[in-house]
């Protein structure tokens, strides 16, 4: 069963859970007469507070998490077209100069790679440019591109 489908189940049982909880409360204050099932409702309504509190500061404990960066397969395609500046087909970059300039190092030069598939692939095109593909690329030094109109030949010249 994919992710999604399990999401959908859960769903669909938290929503009869949910019904059918509800339909019970309401007969159970029903039958309590209108005075008893005033506090019945007053200290249900504080346990539902409390647990809404609770799965709101989850929630903001989840959201405040890093999720992995190699979560999916990453597929890069070029496919026929003329790139005049440098082209990346990576997944997860960290630390690139775009001027040339060198990058000093830094400890999150040394971070482990995430676990995850790339893959990258050229379906022809002209590149009058570098062309890195790979994964997990740190560092990365790139020549300025070219000015607008400054096409140079195969040879980089």
């Amino acid at each position: 069963m994919t992710a999604r489908g399990r999401m959908r189940g859960w769903t669909v049982a938290g929503s009869l859970v949910g019904g059918a909880t509800a339909f019970g409360l309401g007969l159970f204050l029903a039958g309590q007469g209108i005075e008893r099932a005033d506090q019945w409702a007053s200290v249900i309504s504080v346990f539902v507070a409390l647990a809404g509190l609770l799965a709101a500061g989850y929630g903001i404990i989840l959201a405040r998490r890093p999720q992995p960066a190699g979560a999916g397969p990453v597929r890069n395609t070029i496919a026929e077209g003329a790139v005049t500046g440098p082209a990346l087909l990576v997944r997860d970059v960290r630390r690139t100069s775009l001027t040339g300039t060198p990058i000093p190092p830094s400890p999150e030069s040394a971070r482990a790679a995430e676990p995850g598939e790339v893959e990258n692939r050229v379906e022809g095109g002209t590149f009058y440019g570098m062309l890195i593909m790979g994964r997990d690329l740190t560092d990365v030094v790139l020549p300025p591109s070219p000015p607008p109109g400054d096409v140079r030949d195969g040879d980089g010249r």
